[in-house]
């Protein structure tokens, strides 16, 4: 590491000072006097080193909110460490490594860290153990770091040992194992992704002290053997799919909207790994470059993801880490099971490009009266799938009904209509078979939700507006359709006797009209009828013969 790094210059204003100061209370009881070891990691660039520093809070402050405006991730060793390898004022000694397990002091606490599809489910059921945890740390949205107050000497094999069951009993990073690991702290901001404030707050066992050995205790029963947390090489039979249909699935059905590097990059290890006993490698290899140009004109190109996957010799990843990245995999391995062969259908042509949402139409009428997509989906349904199943559709707020390409609908009537599907609407997976719930309430993707409905003549049918307020509205004008034939007048004096009901009337207009069209430029014998009419009458006649 270097200890020249100077700290750059950035606006610190969006740190917390109590956010961090709560955190190291509630870790230590002392938020004044207790000392980290500090290391400040870029979120984005994993190529530049990262930063050690060795402090009281208020003695790194400034520097660490310098560093997390910089982009780089502000993290510190939970337990606490004997100041190996660090001077007098904070910097790390060149060729001494002070943040190994020897140098441990004492724990401070057990963590378990949730991060995967299913770590709010968990967060619940961690939120009841005996004895409770004190305090958790929402690391980003949908994940969190919960933390048992444990304080006694170091012993590492005591605490590895429990950090590997209560790892196993709560779907735990397998990783967060070591006295020497360091998480994320409060009160600085995440940047993987969109910049996320990390925060702690208070659970059901804040104050309660915990007693020495009831931590242990309440775990034993847990059967956790020990992985090692090492790296296998390709094709270790633990970490295979369970099939090679299983495995082409797993890389077909993986979305690629959204994913970070950091994610591209777990993704590729973990289904190279889980692909390499089962595909001939030269397929395995083609398959993923296809996939990789789903990335379109983000993708850095083949010869750049050909240099990822030749460097993935050996992995910690595998099938079970496929399951957690993606819910369209774990929703079909749940359903079908593992002796299953899905189904991997024909991908449908890119669609056109996007109308803003100030204006859009929500309508993709069906051409017959089964769902153009019933035979080219599967059981399940995807997120992206939902998307396409439900376009043309949009929830109105004010009536409480669905807009369709057939009219409004109740709740039951749009079930009936939408539905014959499983929708995957959550990260866990678990498809739910009502369409209803799957257009409105999904975390992926809903239909659109209109405030109110307007007839406007000016405008597209199902358009789609959001005025000055943020309302959104939707047009529900059409305009009639009328069959004619060409050279047929019947529409025409249809409406003439509307305007005139006197035939008399009628038939001199219609010689007037007949005249100028028999011989134009010349006056007709009743010119006169016209001409010395009130300028009003004739402006009226004038634009009623001009839109006819």
């Amino acid at each position: 590491m270097n200890n020249l790094a100077q700290s750059p210059v950035g606006d610190p204003s969006s740190c917390d000072f109590s956010q961090a100061q709560a955190w190291i209370r509630a870790l230590t009881g002392s938020e004044f006097e207790a000392v980290f070891n500090w290391r400040f990691i870029h979120d984005q660039d994993k190529a530049r080193p990262a930063i050690k520093r060795r402090g009281t809070l208020s003695q790194i402050w400034n520097e660490a909110c310098h560093w997390n405006a910089a982009g780089y991730g502000v993290f510190a060793t939970v337990n606490e460490m004997d100041g190996t390898g660090y001077t007098a004022d904070s910097q790390p000694i060149k060729g001494q490594s002070g943040d190994i397990g020897e140098h441990v002091q004492t724990i401070r606490a057990h963590v378990v860290d949730l991060d995967n599809l299913n770590a709010l489910q968990n967060l619940e059921r961690a939120k009841n153990h005996f004895p409770p945890p004190q305090f958790a740390v929402q690391s980003s949205p949908g994940k969190a770091h919960v933390y048992w107050v444990s304080h006694y000497p170091a012993n590492l094999e005591t605490y590895r040992n429990i950090q590997r069951k209560l790892r196993q009993l709560y779907d735990g990073d397998k990783a967060v194992v070591d006295a020497t690991r360091v998480l994320r702290v409060p009160g600085f901001l995440h940047q993987k992704g969109q910049p996320h404030l990390v925060t702690c707050y208070a659970l059901p066992g804040y104050g309660v002290p915990l007693l020495q050995g009831a931590l242990a205790a309440s775990v034993a029963h847990v059967n956790a053997p020990d992985e090692g947390g090492g790296r296998h090489s390709l094709g270790t039979a633990d970490l295979a799919a369970p099939s090679a249909d299983w495995a082409r699935y797993a890389l077909d059905s993986m979305p690629v909207d959204g994913m970070s590097h950091p994610e591209f990059i777990s993704f590729t290890a973990a289904w190279k790994q889980a692909a390499w006993a089962l595909l001939d490698h030269n397929e395995a290899r083609q398959l993923w470059l296809q996939w990789c140009e789903r990335f379109g004109a983000e993708s850095k190109g083949t010869d750049y993801n050909l240099k990822h996957w030749e460097s993935i010799t050996e992995t910690e990843l595998g099938w079970r880490s496929l399951l957690r990245q993606n819910p369209n995999l774990n929703a079909q391995f749940m359903f079908q099971g593992a002796n299953y062969s899905p189904v991997i259908r024909p991908r449908l042509a890119e669609p056109g490009p996007i109308p803003t949402a100030s204006h859009r139409s929500a309508v993709t009428a069906w051409e017959d009266g089964k769902h153009p997509l019933s035979d080219q989906f599967g059981t399940i349904l995807t997120a992206e799938e939902c998307a396409e199943w439900f376009s043309g559709c949009a929830f109105i707020s004010s009536t409480g009904e669905m807009f369709t390409p057939f009219g409004m609908l109740k709740q039951t009537a749009f079930n009936a209509k939408y539905g014959g599907k499983r929708f995957i609407i959550n990260p866990t997976g678990a498809p739910a078979d009502e369409a209803w719930k799957a257009a409105t309430r999904s975390v992926y993707w809903t239909v659109p939700k209109i405030d109110t409905l307007r007839f406007i003549p000016s405008q597209r049918f199902a358009e789609i507006r959001q005025d000055e307020l943020g309302r959104m509205s939707l047009n529900i004008y059409r305009p009639a359709t009328i069959e004619k034939v060409s050279g047929d007048p019947a529409h025409f004096l249809h409406h003439l006797s509307l305007v005139l009901p006197n035939e008399g009337d009628q038939k001199i207009l219609l010689d007037y009209l007949a005249h100028n069209a028999k011989f134009p430029g010349y006056k007709i014998p009743w010119r006169h009828l016209f001409s010395r009419l009130k300028v009003s009458a004739r402006v009226f006649l004038n634009m009623l013969c001009s839109t006819q």
